[in-house]
């Protein structure tokens, strides 16, 4: 049987692995600081939005704070990869478009 894990305490791990208290949360997700509270207690639920915006700040995705990992490392391997293709591929635009610094500054000199 596997351990489960409620919304609420995942909620408040993620937010402990990150050094955050709730008012540093709830002021980057623009909630209450007691809606924190009330979420990782079970009390509330959060809507649509603020559960997006808590995943931004938390750097996980929707997927793994909504059910947990056991659901959500496939995607979220595979978005971690599309990031880091999306943004080789703006480096790679950025050089091509003289937008590199150290291109940038080899013709400077």
């Amino acid at each position: 049987m596997k351990n489960f894990e409620t919304f609420g305490a995942r909620l408040y791990r993620l937010r402990m692995e990150r050094d955050m208290n709730q008012r540093m949360l709830a002021t980057r997700i623009g909630a209450h600081p007691s809606a924190i509270g009330y979420y990782e207690k079970g009390k509330q639920h959060p809507g649509y939005w603020a559960l997006v915006e808590m995943a931004h700040v938390l750097n996980v995705s929707l997927d793994y704070l909504m059910l947990g990992e056991e659901y959500a490392n496939a995607q979220h391997t595979k978005e971690s990869q599309l990031r880091e293709a999306r943004d080789d591929e703006y480096s790679r635009v950025s050089r091509v478009a003289g937008n590199d610094p150290a291109v940038l500054q080899s013709k400077r000199e």
